[in-house]
This record gives C-alpha cells, structure tokens and sequence, in this order.
C-alpha cells in the first residue's frame, strides 16, 4: 500500500508543487507520508491497542463504554491528568462532542477543513 501511495504521489509531484509555498520541501513531505502509511494500524484500546495498563481504558473497560465521551462521570474523570500534559483541551472536546451524532460530527469536522 505504501509503494502504491508513494508512486501516486510522485505523479502529483508536479501539479502540488505549483501551488504549494516555494519554501515547501515536497521530496521530504513524501517521505513523512510514506512513513506514516507505512505504520502499523492501532486497532484501539477497546480491541488490544495501546497499553494494557492504561487508566483510562480500564475505566472506559469497566464503564463499558466506546469512548471516553459517552461516559457520565466525564467532567469529573481524574483518568485524563497524563493525556492532559500533552493535550490540554482533551476532556474539553470530549465534552463537547458528548451526545452528538458520529456523522454529524463528522461533517462539521470536513466542512472546517474545506473552509480553511
């Protein structure tokens, strides 16, 4: 699959360069591509991703819930203290997407990216 990515992208090379900044190094963007396609994929916490030991998917184990943002004790979780050191604003959009729909969530997440 990484071949397949890296030979499309070698034939885009040419039409991507003329918009991106002159600054931009492309031959390094493949490479950064290529090596995260190349990634193992994590099946998640809930299917034996991540660290078994890992408070947060314990407790999400025991609360049998998907994800974090389902569960009713979030505002008050003390599981996020680690995650939150590199990633402040976690519990905060957790919350926010708490009790909307996938999709929904989803298409305001795409139409975000279009407007940029």
């Amino acid at each position: 699959m990484a071949e397949k990515f890296e030979t499309l992208a070698k034939k885009s090379k040419s039409q991507l360069e003329t918009w991106a900044p002159k600054s931009f190094n492309f031959d390094e963007f493949i490479k950064g591509l290529t090596a995260i396609q190349a990634m193992p994929f994590c099946p998640g916490c809930r299917k034996g991703g991540g660290d078994p030991n890992c408070k947060i998917r314990i407790c999400a184990l025991n609360e049998g819930v998907t994800d974090c943002s389902l569960c009713d004790q979030l505002s008050m979780c003390k599981n996020f203290e680690e995650l939150e050191r590199s990633h402040p604003k976690i519990k905060e959009c957790l919350i926010e997407v708490k009790g909307k729909e996938r999709a929904a969530f989803i298409e305001k997440w795409v139409n975000e990216l279009k407007a940029k």
